[in-house]
């Protein structure tokens, strides 16, 4: 009887235990945090209309545009996904095809996937920023 007993316990500690390993973000919940996030961090940022992407096949994009205010805006691509599993292999496999003078930063949190484009590339200007809103939802 008690072997049945720790089975059973062990068997709902690893059914617990699993469980929320794959919680997702919603579309909504993350581009409302992410752009207040950012704003709330004085950094400017403008949401733009979603197309499909050349980056990740097939997928929509949520672009940004970061300081829309300069003559040459930095870019931010948003990617949500249904697992986070899916979210890993898609930056595995991304094709980011960029000139030599723009750096691109990766962030994942969760099923997000989020490519900042930066077209200044001596100055770092919003990559701390734009790693804490991506990073601060939990």
């Amino acid at each position: 009887m008690k072997i049945v007993i720790f089975m059973n316990l062990i068997l709902l500690g690893f059914i617990f235990g699993c469980s929320g390993q794959d919680k997702v973000i919603s579309q909504e919940e993350f581009l409302s945090h992410f752009k207040s996030s950012l704003v709330e961090q004085g950094v400017e940022v403008e949401q733009r209309a979603e197309s499909k992407s050349n980056v990740i096949k097939d997928k929509t994009v949520i672009p940004f545009a970061v300081s829309p205010s300069e003559k040459h805006p930095d870019g931010i691509s948003v990617f949500v996904f249904d697992s986070s599993k899916e979210a890993k292999k898609a930056m595995r496999e991304a094709q980011i095809s960029v000139t030599t003078e723009t750096r691109v930063r990766e962030y994942r949190n969760k099923n997000i996937v989020v490519f900042y484009y930066m077209n200044d590339i001596i100055l770092p200007k919003y990559e701390k920023e734009v790693e804490k809103a991506v990073k601060s939802l939990k």
